[in-house]
């Protein structure tokens, strides 16, 4: 088999989970796909496998293959990690290169911005995405970005369900968010920043749960859990 339709198999399908194409939940057929991408059963099999591997896709016996699902317990575990992950990158981008982290980040406000003005809110999705990972890089931290790597494509697929529902008001409400974060670590607000990071995060987790009908937990409580430690 050409290793090169397995890993183009892998790279379409993926992105058809992160861009919602293929939705959290839906069952996924090897032969539909095989026949929608022109592209044998074998690296479609191949692709599926990988994508398991990195929990983007899950099996089960004699019912099938399917997108992950967005459980309360999954959602939970991915908010508190990100959360972690992110504030540690903000803190430490901070310290080791400030003005390179500023000059990255107001790089991806602008092309934010022109997608705001043209209504793509797909590529906007994908700008949250770097300039949220952009932290996460600016570290050097080769363990650390990799199991960010490894969480992104999942926060990616649930940042970009919000943005197709709730489309300009939340791109604007987010980008809003950022520049704001921006501007308190131009003006060395460190705190300040860490703060608004971690809002934007709680806001990001709220709307979920308001678009999300399996969602069971009280968001009351979650912030009672997460408020009693400090990152």
């Amino acid at each position: 088999m050409d290793i090169n339709q397995r890993e183009d198999a892998y790279k379409r399908i993926k992105d058809m989970i992160v861009n919602g194409k293929l939705q959290m939940g839906q069952n996924i057929s090897d032969k539909i796909l095989s026949k929608e991408l022109r592209l044998g059963l074998t690296p479609i099999r191949d692709a599926l496998n990988l994508l398991k591997s990195e929990d983007l896709v899950i099996s089960f016996p004699k019912k099938g293959t399917f997108v992950f699902e967005l459980s309360s317990k999954l959602f939970f575990e991915i908010f508190e990690t990100r959360r972690i992950f992110e504030i540690y990158g903000l803190r430490t981008s901070h310290k080791l290169n400030s003005a390179k982290i500023i000059a990255q980040e107001e790089q991806i406000l602008e092309k934010m911005n022109i997608s705001i003005k043209n209504k793509d809110y797909i590529s906007y999705a994908k700008l949250d995405s770097e300039f949220h990972e952009c932290f996460i890089l600016a570290t050097g931290n080769d363990v650390l970005i990799k199991l960010y790597r490894n969480l992104e494509p999942k926060i990616a697929t649930i940042r970009n369900t919000i943005n197709l529902n709730l489309s300009e008001f939340n791109t604007k409400e987010s980008f809003n968010m950022h520049k704001k974060i921006i501007s308190c670590i131009k003006n060395e607000n460190i705190d300040r920043s860490v703060e608004l990071l971690d809002n934007h995060i709680f806001v990001w987790y709220d709307k979920v749960f308001k678009l999300t009908s399996n969602m069971k937990l009280d968001l009351n409580s979650f912030k009672n859990r997460l408020s009693t430690y400090k990152v």
